[in-house]
């Protein structure tokens, strides 16, 4: 570890216990869940490095179980987050939905205007959009896990900042390990270069059949890594993305979508 990356962790640590003397805690367990903490909060900074996270950095075991029972461990663990700085303009914390077993588990990119205020992902328009596509398809939102790469509304809904998501896409990585769940589909192009782990743009990663690389779980490890390995994951355009457009252009974008949502199908009936 660099000097400065020592002195940044060292910052970390000391804001941290002056928050927890702020609540008036007066002693504190070393717990597996401070562990985490104290990772999230330096490690998956520091991880991440020229678009690649260094997976060399002494892991942080987590024993996650499935369903619901892990999704609210990893609930438990985000706690009231602060690992960036959205926490400063957020009204709250918007972590997902859906069954703790779903097939498909949904990823888009961050919360909205709407979802910031209720708590919930995919509630403006885009939301409405999102439930035509999957009922065109014959599959419910309400059978599905849905969330997003980071869990905080950006400011004026701007583009999420790498270190912004470097903080955050460990909470994802364990959601998908709760969930576990056939099929990710990922909405957008943060998403899917995130997930994949490419920087490619999203016209030329949509139209294939992926599986799920190793989770980018940074300082946080998980013991069942066993349980990831058969995720498809396929790509497609945001529905926000498609409401922006017009004419001919989204037309041609919707013919994209549904190529996208057919092969969603034929994985989803598969299993």
């Amino acid at each position: 570890m660099t000097f400065d990356k020592f002195t940044d962790f060292i910052h970390d640590i000391i804001n941290w216990i002056r928050f927890q003397r702020e609540l008036g805690t007066e002693v504190v367990e070393r717990t597996r869940h401070i562990n985490a903490f104290l990772g999230g909060s330096a490690d998956c900074l520091h991880n991440f490095q020229n678009g690649k996270w260094d997976a060399t950095v002494p892991a942080t075991k987590i024993s996650l179980p499935k369903g619901e029972a892990g999704l609210l461990e990893v609930k438990d663990l985000l706690g009231d987050c602060k690992r960036c700085g959205l926490h400063k303009t957020r009204k709250g914390i918007v972590f997902g939905e859906g069954p703790g077993d779903a097939r498909l588990l949904i990823v888009g990119e961050a919360p909205g205007r709407e979802e910031d205020i209720e708590g919930r992902p995919f509630v403006g328009p885009s939301g409405k959009l999102l439930a035509k596509m999957l009922k065109a398809i014959d599959i419910e939102r309400s059978d599905t896990y849905i969330t997003s790469v980071i869990k905080c509304r950006p400011p004026a809904n701007r583009t999420p900042k790498p270190g912004e998501i470097a903080s955050c896409i460990p909470f994802l990585a364990l959601q998908i390990c709760a969930v576990s769940p056939k099929l990710i589909l990922a909405l957008g192009q943060i998403a899917a270069q995130w997930l994949l782990n490419v920087r490619k743009p999203l016209h030329e990663l949509r139209g294939v059949l992926y599986s799920l690389p190793d989770l980018p779980v940074s300082s946080m490890r998980i013991d069942r890594p066993n349980d990831i390995l058969d995720i498809k994951v396929v790509v497609t355009y945001h529905p926000a993305y498609i409401l922006r457009l017009a004419g001919d252009r989204q037309k041609s974008v919707k013919l994209d979508v549904w190529k996208d949502l057919q092969m969603l199908q034929h994985e989803y009936k598969q299993g």
